[in-house]
């Protein structure tokens, strides 16, 4: 949804420009308000959808490591590797956040389709 459809979204965008005009930031760029409304929505907007991707792949993470019926491989064997394939995950989220790709596991690994 836009933010004019969204009134949360419209408060958190007015609110980015604010900070970004009261710093001096928006004029240093050349933005105008418009323009800068309208960057702010994207970057609230990639913002959320990260924050949502990341809390999704810890759950399924926990999920995996503490629900008994979803273990295939030992737990020491599914921390192991959750920890050492952490920056690729990570990596992964981010791209597809930036994306607006959706995050679908396979194999417990959140990979994002375009």
């Amino acid at each position: 949804t836009a933010a004019w459809q969204t009134t949360w979204k419209a408060a958190d965008a007015a609110g980015v420009v604010a900070v970004l005009s009261f710093t001096g930031l928006s004029d240093s760029w050349g933005l105008r308000f418009s323009a800068a409304f309208m960057l702010s929505c994207m970057f609230v907007d990639r913002l959320r959808d990260l924050l949502r991707k990341l809390e999704y792949a810890v759950c399924l993470t926990v999920s995996h490591i503490v629900d008994p019926k979803l273990h295939t491989l030992s737990q020491a064997t599914i921390i192991t590797l959750s920890v050492l394939l952490a920056p690729i995950h990570f990596a992964v989220i981010c791209v597809s956040s930036v994306l607006m790709a959706p995050v679908v596991p396979v194999f417990r690994l959140p990979i994002f389709l375009l």
